[in-house]
């Protein structure tokens, strides 16, 4: 993943991509090149980015985040 330098995009991509300021011209194109130059920096990017995924992403971890964050709402509403 190479995507602009917003904090959340940031966490997101974790050491599985590149935040780059894609408000510069050619720094999407510079990351493109040298990643497209350099096979084994993919494929070790592209192992990170599959790991986060699986670790930060996966059922186990965000069906719990999203219950609790329901349960907040649901406390916030019958305070209302």
């Amino acid at each position: 993943v190479v995507a602009h330098q917003f904090a959340v995009t940031q966490w997101i991509i974790g050491d599985g991509g590149r935040a780059v300021d894609m408000t510069e011209a050619g720094r999407l194109a510079e990351v493109l090149e040298l990643w497209g130059e350099d096979r084994g920096l993919r494929h070790s990017i592209g192992a990170r980015a599959r790991m986060r995924a699986t670790a930060v992403f996966a059922e186990e971890q965000i069906i719990p985040l999203y219950q609790q964050m329901y349960e907040r709402i649901a406390a916030e509403t019958v305070q209302l």
